[in-house]
């Protein structure tokens, strides 16, 4: 099994909540990570989308705004994706990950091992790669 969880290096305590099907509004401080993750949305910072776009197959992705009303800005480097796959605990054992594969658990980004190593080769050190389900409590 390689199958990889994608988060930050970095903790950030940035949490936001949707207010159209394109825009987010800020709502507990923190930095902007290369990965937003929440159980109702994936966002990833844009660098990130021309490789995800070759699969269509798995994913339909599109640009967001994230409102920060405190700081009055607004950020569009993020695209949110809709991952077609999922995965879970229960069932990561039988996955086949070979190739270049996506699966998403409760908002969170899992990838094969060749789509990991494409994303590495992008050169953003603030994404770490977690073996499957490590970091979850079972």
């Amino acid at each position: 099994m390689n199958i990889w969880h994608v988060t930050n290096r970095e903790f950030t305590s940035l949490l936001l909540w949707r207010t159209s099907e394109n825009s987010f509004r800020i709502i507990q401080d923190g930095w902007y990570a290369p990965v937003l993750t929440n159980s109702p949305y994936t966002l990833i910072d844009k660098m990130y989308a021309e490789l995800f776009s070759q699969y269509p197959d798995q994913l339909i992705y599109w640009p967001v705004r994230i409102h920060d009303y405190s700081l009055k800005t607004e950020n569009k480097n993020y695209v949110e994706l809709k991952i077609k796959n999922s995965i879970s605990p229960s069932l990561i054992a039988g996955v086949d990950s070979s190739g270049k594969k996506m699966w998403a658990y409760g908002g969170y980004l899992f990838v094969s091992e060749d789509l990991k190593n494409e994303m590495i080769a992008l050169g953003d050190t603030n994404l770490s790669f977690e073996e499957g389900f490590s970091h979850f409590c079972q």
